[in-house]
């Protein structure tokens, strides 16, 4: 009985082995394996620095990979003949551009945009750069990181409410302030008369001494970082409605945008009735190159650790702009 048993089991275990390995269409071997991913910043990548203002090269930056030092020529290119690998802290000073900090994460991070740390035709310096994005709403104080707007939003939308909609003035002063916004961010700004299902949206509402502010807006920040603006809500007075450049600063402030001590220069100042129409060219600079970085960023252009910066405080921004005549 043992031994019939013992012959079945070696007449089972050689009709698995023929199933296995005599078939007509035998397989050989196990699938290729997927090729590896090329490196990310391979020998002899080039880092292009270049100003954040005009795009022209900066000759003669100090740069600093990880530990290695190098120079930019005089097409603003920094050869790494042995590469880089990704999270290598990226350092970047030269005259007159802040001083840049950030870390190689993303090939495109190899375009390295300066931020100017003067332009004096336009009026900016360091010190504007710091009210506007980094001295918060109030003024004074500790600096906070600068908070802007989702990166990657392609539209923005704003939603106001009936009342407005029931204004043509008021949506003919938004309708250009729009355009004009678009022009200064790169980014379509739309104007909706439905509540929008997603995407960044802006809601508006008639300002009056029964809401909570006549003129004031409201970062709506619960996005991945606590610096990063998903959407905003705005409230905008009788007579303010009838003015773009009202409208333009209060979604500044949804953009990232702190005030300005520059009366009758900038319209994110406060100070009616001469209120600007339009974003000033510092402004227009600050804006692009603000959303040329990511939410966190730290004084002066640090952009490294944004786990560093502080929790930023209550979103809300309270202006009461109200100038009694319509802009342009």
């Amino acid at each position: 009985m043992r031994l019939n048993w013992l012959k079945g089991f070696l007449l089972v275990g050689a009709g698995v082995a023929v199933g296995c390995g005599g078939s007509s269409n035998p397989t050989t071997g196990s699938s290729p394996s997927p090729s590896a991913p090329p490196p990310l910043f391979p020998p002899g990548s080039v880092l292009s620095i270049q100003s954040g203002y005009d795009g022209a090269p900066v000759a003669g930056a100090d740069v600093r990979v990880g530990g290695v030092s190098f120079r930019s020529d005089a097409e603003g290119r920094v050869p790494l003949p042995n590469g880089a690998s990704p999270g290598l802290t990226l350092e970047v000073t030269a005259p007159d551009f802040l001083p840049r900090r950030t870390r190689l994460t993303r090939a495109e991070d190899l375009a390295v945009a300066l931020w100017p740390a003067e332009i004096r035709r336009i009026g900016l310096d360091q010190d504007m750069t710091r009210i506007l994005l980094h001295q918060g709403t109030s003024g004074g104080g500790p600096l906070q990181a600068m908070r802007r707007i989702t990166p990657g939003t392609t539209e923005i939308r704003l939603w106001p409410d009936a009342t407005l909609r029931a204004a043509p003035r008021a949506m003919t002063a938004l309708g250009t302030a729009t355009e004009r916004l678009a022009a200064t961010a790169g980014i379509p700004f739309v104007v909706v008369d439905q509540q929008p299902a997603g995407g960044f949206v802006i809601v508006v509402h008639e300002g009056t001494l029964q809401t909570p502010c006549i003129s004031c807006a409201l970062q709506k920040t619960n996005g991945r970082t606590p610096w990063e603006v998903t959407g905003g809500e705005i409230y905008i007075g009788n007579s303010g409605m009838l003015h773009p450049g009202v409208w333009i600063h209060e979604v500044g402030h949804i953009l990232g945008l702190g005030h300005s001590p520059r009366v009758g220069l900038d319209v994110m100042a406060t100070a009616p009735p001469i209120q600007p129409p339009d974003f000033s060219e510092l402004e227009m600079v600050t804006v692009r190159m603000m959303l040329k970085r990511p939410p966190g960023k730290l004084f002066p252009d640090d952009d490294a650790d944004v786990s560093r910066s502080s929790v930023p405080s209550s979103g809300w921004v309270v202006c009461n702009l109200e100038p009694p005549h319509a802009g342009r």
